[in-house]
């Protein structure tokens, strides 16, 4: 039986601001992703965003990994729509396959956010390593003034 639950998502950092008025999505496997509240910074080459993905179901899931961490991809609305940003540069692990995440725990992972606009965060979600069934889990958007 598959459980359905509401993803949420809190983007706040100094450069940030929310829309609070968008309804996240119902997706499945009970994975909340957020972007970290004043856990940004602020440099020459962009806003630095700290993002986590919470297990908030009663089964373990599995996220796509990069290197050590999960994958976590970022879309930018532009031109009246959403467009993928380029995947980050994973660096190499020992690690193989997907990351597991039990039930209630947490994980985090960054991203350089360099040019100003309104984004989304994402992560792969499955219920079983083989992630032949993942969905896109994703945050809310936020904007980077």
């Amino acid at each position: 039986m598959q459980q359905r639950l509401a993803v949420f998502a809190a983007a706040l950092v100094a450069a940030c601001t929310t829309i609070p008025s968008e309804m996240p999505p119902i997706v499945d496997y009970n994975v909340l992703v957020e972007t970290a509240e004043a856990e940004g910074e602020v440099s020459f080459a962009g806003v630095t965003m700290r993002g986590t993905a919470r297990n908030t179901g009663v089964r373990s899931v599995f996220l796509a990994r990069c290197g050590d961490v999960p994958l976590v991809l970022v879309e930018r609305f532009e031109n009246s729509a959403w467009h993928e940003e380029p995947a980050p540069d994973c660096t190499p692990s020992s690690a193989t396959g997907p990351i597991q995440l039990a039930s209630g725990a947490t994980t985090a992972a960054e991203r350089l956010l360099v040019i100003v606009g309104r984004y989304r965060r994402s992560v792969m979600v499955d219920t079983t390593s083989a992630m032949s069934t993942a969905v896109r889990v994703r945050s809310l958007r936020f904007d980077i003034d």
